[in-house]
This record gives structure tokens, C-alpha cells and sequence, in this order.
């Protein structure tokens, strides 16, 4: 109650209620008021409300066990992928770059701490020395083979500090099923846990890792089982991102399937290269070789003036059909000139160069 000696007048805030709150985190607390009279018959329109306790986080302690574990950044992934619900204090818990999003990068946070890499929790949004650098390419056409599985490999060229990434991707449920093991991580890189869920016609996946990765080539192969015929289908893949901050968008993959799985594609009966396609390209472009039997393969790009530019393959393959591509980048990292280049291939004694054009 309020009492004085001289009328008011004014407009805006008249007065402030201080409220001791008592209850749990994350619950919500209601405010009613029964009635405002100001004088003797002034009665206001008056509004209920109500307080929301916030959570005091204890960061990266997502199954609050008293400390944060590599299974608290398994959790975390499994949020991601929409596999597993938060309450609201485990999603505080597991908020550890304060972003207001619990996602891959969380996780790898997590898994740093835990082999003590970074000393304390919450990080800092957007610490600059947790960014990753770095060019992500996806292919844009796959085919099927002859076991009747679809990869679609996932590169990364001039990439450093890499700890997570994650992705949705949007498939035809009557031509592709993903498989049980449905993300391959590269030999190369050190450390990554990765999960996928599958829901109907998406699949998220998210991917983390306590050990900083330096890539330049393959990272991560989506794997498909073909369950059905089909001449083509498309595989979509939106928000592919390295860490927080390197985006790749969507991409759109046509898959070339056999006209039923029985038919799948043969082995190459001789050593071949075909054009890379698109042609001329940007930003990437896929090269396509065949081998009829195991061979050392090397596949290089070359500029006009014969300087070796980058050399994408350079290992013994098993016999089939290859996809390689490249994304105009130098050995080195860098964006490569607009221009003409070569691919030359050498498998087996065989030989062959194509021409490709590349636009920036």
C-alpha cells in the first residue's frame, strides 16, 4: 500500500515489485494480482504474469554426474541429430560456447576439455581460435556400384583447426536407404566421433572431435543402399558446416543408378578417364576414371605452362569406377587462376589426359 500528502500525476512505470523468487530451475512461477486501486473507486485494468527461473548451468555436465565426461559430448550428438530430448538444465549444461544452440561444436568443446586442451568451460562465442579454415566440395554426380551401394564422398582442401561438423541430408526413401555404418571418416583424421539419425526421407549427422584436424582431401563418405530400381535420383545435402563458422550451403547430387539392382554397374574391362563434368566448372568439378584390376594410381592436375598443380590421387586402388574431384585449389591451399588445366591419369601403364576449364 501507498499513502501521500500530494496528488501524482504521471505516466510510464509508477512503481517496482522486488519478489524473492523460491522454486527449481527451469520452472515458471505465476504472478497474479487480485486488484489496483488507486484513490477510492479508481480501479485498472491490471494483468497477470509470471517469473521464469533460469538454470544455473554447470557446463558440459550433461548427465549432471559432477563432471563433464567424453559421454556428456556423446550426448550432446545425439541431441543433434535429434536422437535424444533435452530437459532444459541439460540443455544449459550442454550450451558450452554460449551460443544459444546445442550443436556438433559443443561436443567438440567438450571432448578438448576432457583431454585437457582447453582449461574451463563455457568458451568464449566465436573464439577465434577455435574457427576452422578451409574449402568443402561435394560431388556433384555419383553412380551406383556394383555391390549396389551409393558413396558420396565428403572433401575438404586447405582445411585447418576442423573439430565438428554436421549436416542434414534429404534422399529418396524408394530408391536409397542409408546404411548402418552410414558415415565413413577418412583414415587421416584423428579423433572424430561421428552419428547420424534417420528419419523417413532425412538424415542429420553430426561429428566431433577433441583433437584440432588439419584435411586436405577426403573427410567424411555418406554410404547408401540401393532399394529399388532407379535411372536417377537426387541426394540433397543443406548445412554442411565445418566447426561453427565454415558453411558449404546445399548441394544437390544426381546419383546415376542401373534400371534395377541386379544390373548394377560392371567393372571397367580397360583402364579409361572421362571428361570431368561439369565442364568448364565452378566451383568444383568431378573427374571419373575405371580400373579393371588393382593398379598405382596417380591422378595430377597440371597448368598449360606443365607445372604441377595439385595431385588428387596418389595410392593403389582396387578395380571399379572413381569419382574424384577438384575444386580449383593449388597444393598449397589457394584458389588456382582462371584458366585451362589438365588431368592426367597413369594406372597400369595406361595414360590419359583430359582438358578442363576452370572459372572463378
Amino acid at each position: 500500500a501507498f499513502a501521500g500528502t500530494e496528488s501524482i500525476t504521471c505516466e510510464g512505470v509508477f512503481c517496482n515489485l522486488v519478489f524473492e523468487v523460491i522454486g527449481d530451475p527451469c520452472t515458471t512461477i505465476p504472478i497474479n494480482i487480485d486488484y489496483a486501486l488507486f484513490d477510492t473507486s479508481e480501479i485498472v485494468d491490471i494483468a497477470n504474469g509470471s517469473v521464469f527461473i533460469e538454470p544455473n548451468p554447470s557446463f558440459g555436465d550433461v548427465d549432471a554426474n559432477g563432471v563433464a565426461q567424453a559421454y556428456d559430448a556423446s550426448l550432446i550428438l545425439l541431441h543433434a541429430i535429434d536422437s535424444l530430448e533435452f530437459s532444459c538444465q541439460e540443455w544449459a549444461n550442454a550450451d558450452v560456447d554460449l551460443s544459444d544452440t546445442v550443436n556438433a561444436m559443443d561436443a567438440a568443446y567438450v571432448l578438448q576439455f576432457v583431454v585437457d586442451s582447453i582449461d574451463s568451460l563455457p568458451v568464449p562465442p566465436d573464439d577465434p581460435a577455435y574457427l576452422a579454415s578451409g574449402d568443402i566440395s561435394v560431388p556433384t554426380q555419383v553412380w551406383v556400384t556394383e555391390e549396389g551401394i551409393v558413396q558420396i564422398p565428403i572433401s575438404v582442401f586447405g582445411g585447418e583447426q576442423v573439430l565438428s561438423s554436421d549436416a542434414e541430408i534429404n534422399y529418396d526413401p524408394l530408391h536409397l536407404n542409408p546404411r548402418l555404418d552410414f558415415i565413413l571418416v577418412d583414415d587421416e583424421v584423428t579423433g572424430l566421433v561421428a552419428e547420424h539419425h534417420s528419419n523417413n526421407s532425412t538424415a542429420k549427422v553430426a561429428a566431433a572431435s577433441g583433437t584440432p584436424n588439419a584435411i586436405d582431401g577426403e573427410f567424411l563418405t555418406f554410404e547408401f543402399a540401393v532399394v529399388a530400381e532407379f535411372e536417377e535420383s537426387i541426394v540433397t545435402i543443406e548445412s554442411l558446416r565445418l566447426n561453427a563458422n565454415v558453411e558449404a550451403g546445399t548441394h544437390e547430387v544426381r546419383v546415376h543408378g542401373p534400371n534395377s539392382v541386379g544390373s548394377s554397374l560392371k567393372l571397367p574391362n580397360q583402364f579409361s578417364l572421362n571428361q570431368n563434368y561439369p565442364n568448364p566448372f565452378n566451383p568444383t568439378t568431378s573427374i571419373r576414371y575405371g580400373l579393371p584390376e588393382s593398379s598405382d594410381v596417380s591422378l595430377v592436375v597440371y597448368d598449360v605452362t606443365g607445372r604441377e598443380v595439385n595431385r588428387l590421387v596418389q595410392t593403389r586402388q582396387n578395380a571399379g569406377w572413381y569419382d574424384v574431384q577438384w575444386n580449383g585449389l593449388g597444393a598449397d591451399g589457394h584458389h588456382t587462376s582462371t584458366g585451362l588445366y589438365f588431368a592426367r591419369i597413369e594406372a597400369g601403364g595406361f595414360t590419359d589426359v583430359v582438358k578442363m576449364v576452370y572459372l572463378r
